[in-house]
């Protein structure tokens, strides 16, 4: 989508970082509301709804009602970032369609001419997610091992450029195009706790 965005290699970077400290605070201070308020480990693990936030709100508020719009928000963020996700992944789609990179790329690629919209990728997205979302109703294991897939498949898509670009600073230094941004010094410092990072996680 940053192909759209004006000056792209400032104003993305920047969202980023922006984007990951407003939400890691916000993040950081539900994180502390819930674990100061949930009570028993047990009893959120062992409860009935299936849902430990569930009781752990429950806990919290014990009024079902106020449980009810209180998750019902938890639910709501659950499908903006959804359709968010729905319309990067069915961007990315179409883009390599567009470069010719998928089977049957001439159809995926094509733009609706009344939507101006990517239909044929976004309706193979969606699919594609409604599909996977099935296993869940034959195995909640095995969802909860695909949902772990797709954790560790973003944490390589992470560390891959980390390990290539700190590969590329020792081996061959003067062979980086640097962009706006550069950590100087501290950039190998700050790959390698990275690397390390995203191994332990």
């Amino acid at each position: 989508m940053s192909e759209e965005v004006e000056d792209a290699a400032i104003t993305v970077p920047r969202s980023m970082v922006a984007t990951v400290l407003l939400n890691g605070g916000l993040g950081f201070g539900m994180l502390i509301a819930i674990l100061f308020s949930m009570g028993s480990v047990d009893a959120a693990l062992e409860t009935k709804t299936g849902y430990p936030i569930i009781q752990i709100v429950y806990n919290a508020v014990e009024d079902k009602l106020a449980t009810s719009a209180i998750i019902s928000i938890l639910i709501a963020m659950f499908v903006f970032a959804t359709m968010s996700i729905m319309a990067s992944s069915s961007r990315l789609t179409w883009a390599f369609a567009r470069d010719k990179g998928l089977p049957y790329s001439q159809a995926l690629a094509k733009i609706h001419p009344r939507f101006k919209l990517p239909l044929n990728t976004i309706i193979l997205t969606a699919g594609i997610n409604l599909l996977l979302s099935l296993i869940n109703i034959a195995s909640v294991t095995a969802f909860n091992a695909m949902l772990s897939l797709a954790v560790i498949s973003l944490y390589l898509t992470y560390v891959t450029p980390i390990v290539l670009i700190l590969y590329l600073r020792i081996k061959y230094p003067k062979s980086i195009d640097w962009g706006p941004f550069r950590m100087g010094r501290i950039g190998p410092a700050v790959n390698t706790i990275s690397i390390l990072y995203t191994a332990y996680a």
